[in-house]
């Protein structure tokens, strides 16, 4: 998933080919000009393709207990999260929509939501109060369930976003956002009939 987040740039790329120019801004000075540039195909499509082959490689070194090339799971969010903020820079200021709320708005919540999703898979129990408004989280089985979809939801969501963010409207985001609230807690009612079904 942190792989997919690597490839947001290219959805985003294809989606705003036509308006984003030949040359992309990569680098800016102390007063934000522009002082390097690139080709967009570059840009857009073999950069994001080769950090998420290297995001792909430390989590298979995780996966076979490499430690020394897997690193903390702080390190293994470094890579998308470098993407993530130099994509959101680089397109913005190709589409010219840097300054625009909505698009700093967006920005913020997408990466919230990637880092949410990425922490997830360690958070520990749940306080009373969400309990009670939630019982299904009771079952331990329904929450691991629960907690894996919604990791890969907010995770997607956050993608989802980041593409949105281009478009300068708060209507899209602030929807995702809203199916990301909603979402979890459907799942998780789902998720108990289920087992309790399964049970029976």
């Amino acid at each position: 998933m942190t792989a997919l987040i690597c490839l947001a740039p290219v959805l985003a790329g294809g989606l705003f080919y036509s308006q984003i120019p030949n040359k992309m801004a990569v680098h800016f000075t102390a007063d934000r000009t522009a002082d390097s540039f690139m080709n967009k195909n570059l840009v857009l499509f073999v950069i994001p393709l080769i950090a998420a082959v290297l995001q792909l490689s430390i989590c298979a070194a995780k996966a076979i207990r490499m430690r020394a090339f897997a690193g903390s799971r702080a390190v293994r969010l470094v890579m998308p999260a470098i993407v993530y903020f130099s994509y959101y820079i680089v397109i913005g200021y190709s589409l010219k929509v840097l300054k625009e709320p909505a698009f700093i708005i967006s920005a913020v919540f997408s990466f919230v939501l990637m880092a949410a999703a990425g922490f997830l898979p360690k958070a520990g129990g749940l306080p009373d109060v969400i309990l009670r408004i939630f019982p299904t989280l009771k079952s331990p089985a329904v929450y691991q369930k629960t907690r894996s979809a919604a990791g890969a939801i907010w995770l997607s969501a956050s993608a989802l976003m980041m593409v949105l963010s281009f478009l300068g409207s708060l209507a899209a985001p602030f929807a995702v956002l809203l199916l990301c609230l909603i979402l979890p807690p459907v799942y998780s009612v789902a998720a108990y009939h289920s087992q309790y079904s399964s049970n029976q």
